[in-house]
C-alpha cells in the first residue's frame, strides 16, 4: 500500500502563492487548478494591474512550450509585469523541468544573479 502523504502546500500557502501568481501575465496555465484553488480560498479576484519591482530573472527551457503558449506573453512579462527583470534565459537541452533537465546551468544563472544583486546593493 502506498502512502499519500497529503497536500504539498496549505491553504494558508495557496492563499499568499495564488493571488501573486495571478498578477502574472504568464498565469493561464494555472487555470486547470484555478477552480480548485480559488473555491478552496472562497473565491479569486482579477489581477490588481500590479507588477514585480524587484531584481527578477526567468528561467526556462528552450523546449518547454508554456513558454510559447500565449502569444506575446514573454514581452510583456518582460516589459511591463516584471519592471526590474535583469536576466531572461531560454536554455537548449530542457523542457519544463529546466533545474531537473540542466541543473548546473539553472545554478550557474542563478547564483551570478545574486552576487550581481549582491555587488548592486553593496554600491553606495
Amino acid at each position: 500500500m502506498i502512502h499519500h502523504p497529503g497536500p504539498l502546500v496549505d491553504t494558508n500557502d495557496v492563499s499568499i502563492f495564488w493571488p501573486q501568481v495571478q498578477r502574472t501575465p504568464l498565469h493561464p496555465r494555472f487555470g486547470e487548478v484555478e477552480p480548485a484553488v480559488c473555491e478552496e480560498l472562497g473565491g479569486c479576484t482579477p489581477s490588481d494591474g500590479r507588477s514585480i519591482d524587484v531584481p527578477s530573472i526567468f528561467i526556462a527551457g528552450k523546449s518547454d512550450w508554456g513558454v510559447y503558449q500565449t502569444p506575446g506573453a514573454v514581452e510583456s512579462m518582460q516589459n511591463s509585469a516584471c519592471t526590474r527583470m535583469v536576466g531572461f534565459h531560454l536554455l537548449d537541452g530542457a523542457g519544463h523541468w529546466v533545474q531537473q533537465e540542466q541543473p548546473e546551468q539553472v545554478n550557474k544563472l542563478l547564483i551570478a544573479f545574486l552576487q550581481d544583486q549582491r555587488r548592486a546593493v553593496a554600491k553606495p
